[in-house]
């Protein structure tokens, strides 16, 4: 009896199974081309009809790696023997898939690029082996990482010394909660006590 990996490594080698390997070329092929900050912010999903899916962790990265597309084309395509005409990016399917990995080995993963895809560092489950809670938690942990990540070169708000974006402060001197706080207070309307209405 043939082992489960042979098994599998079988039928990926038939034809209809050349979009799967171009896409396993493709997610090693993207470790290597883009740096650290953009590997733990994107996900490639699928490779289709010469066009490269990418899930991203917020729409700010999907823009931002939206205009640079065409030059990220170029670079995976001087790895590949075969073409990819677009990359699409999309936040989308990001919580869909959780990468069973420690962030921290990246960098000794990253030199180690041969080896079969079944050896890949990075390995890709769908969100339906996991509960919701967890998925639920790994969404928050996600989240937190980015906001503290974001909240360390940000300046203070003067008020509740909470990290604020610079434009906020440009605009109110205060952060917008600070600021929604002072309108409500300055505008809120006139309460009338019971003992005000009895008289």
């Amino acid at each position: 009896m043939l082992p489960l990996d042979k098994i599998l490594s079988k039928i990926t080698q038939q034809p209809e199974y050349q979009e799967y390997r171009q896409y396993q070329q493709l997610v090693k092929c993207w470790r290597n081309v883009v740096n650290r900050q953009i590997l733990q912010n994107t996900r490639p999903l699928y490779f289709s009809r010469e066009i490269l899916g990418i899930a991203t962790s917020s729409a700010v990265w999907a823009q931002e790696l939206t205009l640079q597309r065409y030059s990220l084309t170029k670079k995976l395509n001087k790895y590949l023997d075969f073409e990819v005409k677009d990359i699409r990016f999309a936040p989308a399917r990001w919580n869909d898939i959780i990468i069973q990995d420690n962030q921290d080995d990246l960098p000794k993963k990253l030199g180690n690029s041969e080896g079969s895809a079944a050896s890949s560092p990075h390995k890709v489950e769908l969100a339906t082996n996991i509960s919701p809670s967890e998925k639920a938690n790994a969404s928050l942990q996600n989240w937190l990482e980015q906001v503290k990540m974001r909240s360390q070169t940000l300046p203070f708000c003067p008020n509740c010394d909470s990290p604020t974006p610079q434009k906020e402060l440009e605009r109110w001197n205060l952060c917008c909660h600070c600021m929604a706080q002072e309108k409500y207070l300055e505008y809120r309307p006139t309460t009338f006590s019971n003992s005000n209405s009895e008289k």
